[in-house]
């Protein structure tokens, strides 16, 4: 997006994070330097329910159409032994990629969505959540990769405490 992720950028989320008084607090911030360092159409936040079996929308860049709370069952499918079983993130580069693995594709691309970018959130071998970064096709590069697994660090405590 514009330039990569900096010290100073991590700096203001630790700041945020030790001050939040909230989990929304943080997971506006969070969105915030995802979409200036990144970018991004949508932006969503999962917190996995233990088991894994289901996951549960905590934040939505556009809760019109993806509510908060929205919840999906995912075990059993590619995506989710990928991202949700063995904490790799998993890249939708193009719409094609996209199609095959969401079934509301259609949604999706009516918001300007051509890829996806799926971020683990994990600690001590558990996944906790998952930080859904979607964009323009072929949007996503090696960069934009590291940058969101470092940005992705710094919702474990909340999504640790709120581990269902």
């Amino acid at each position: 997006m514009s330039d990569r992720l900096t010290i100073a950028d991590l700096a203001d989320l630790y700041e945020g994070a030790a001050g939040a008084k909230d989990a929304m607090a943080l997971y506006k911030l969070v969105a915030q330097v995802v979409q200036k360092r990144i970018g991004y159409q949508l932006f969503t936040i999962m917190r996995i329910y233990e088991g894994g079996e289901e996951v549960e929308r905590v934040y939505s860049s556009n809760e019109k159409a993806y509510p908060i709370l929205g919840r999906k069952t995912k075990k059993g499918t590619h995506w989710g032994d990928k991202v949700l079983g063995r904490g790799q993130i998993h890249i939708a580069r193009d719409k094609a990629e996209v199609k095959k693995v969401f079934e509301d594709y259609e949604l999706i691309w009516s918001l300007g969505v051509g890829s996806i970018m799926n971020v683990p959130v994990s600690f001590r071998g558990r996944q906790l959540g998952t930080m859904n970064i979607s964009g323009t096709e072929n949007q996503f590069g090696d960069a934009d990769i590291r940058a969101a697994r470092a940005i992705a660090a710094y919702l474990v405590p909340v999504l640790l405490s709120d581990y269902k």
